[in-house]
């Protein structure tokens, strides 16, 4: 769903590029097309390639809003993948500590009564734990970066519709739910 908005985006320059306060005679058309391309591939790398031309465009028409809230766009798909990515983890994570107190349950009930279990379970994979937290760290850069790029383009064009977008995404991602509103 992600990639089909970029794609669509892409295809349909002419339409959404005015949208974003941007002509195709703007300087910053060319990168922004290119972004917009690398964006519509919905992946890590794809994102990495939309936030390098976005910011191309961004040196070459810094005062047109629609760079930015196409900066923060990007990086905010981008924290939204990766969101996406440490709740599987953490459900992976979740299922793991639940199969192994039911197991833990199991073992107590075959004991003695008075008797400790032998050993204290593991709480979880301290890799798949390290992971998670790697993945956290980097979405709240990405929101991060979102959010400071979508209130440029706000400040730039106060009521910028996909800025405030970007923003209100950024600001749910950050866990900011009343500057998301």
């Amino acid at each position: 769903l992600l990639a089909a908005g970029g794609v669509t985006t892409a295809l349909l320059w002419d339409q959404v590029g005015p949208l974003l306060g941007l002509t195709a005679d703007s300087p910053a058309a060319p990168f922004l097309q290119d972004g917009d391309a690398a964006f519509a591939l919905g992946t890590v790398d794809g994102y990495d390639d939309a936030v390098r031309e976005y910011t191309r465009a961004s040196a070459i028409a810094p005062e047109e809003p629609g760079v930015y809230a196409s900066i923060a766009r990007a990086e905010v798909y981008w924290a939204q993948m990766l969101a996406f990515q440490a709740d599987d983890i953490d459900a992976r994570l979740a299922a793991a500590r639940a199969a192994l107190n039911a197991a833990t349950d199991e073992d107590a009930t075959d004991n003695d009564e008075d008797e400790e279990p032998e050993t204290e379970p593991t709480p979880a994979d301290p890799a798949l734990v390290g992971e998670a937290a790697r993945i956290r760290a980097e979405l709240q850069r990405h929101a991060e970066r979102g959010k400071e790029n979508a209130e440029t383009a706000l400040g730039l064009n106060d009521g910028h519709g996909p800025a405030e977008v970007a923003f209100a995404s950024a600001s749910r991602l950050l866990g900011d739910n009343e500057a998301a509103q």
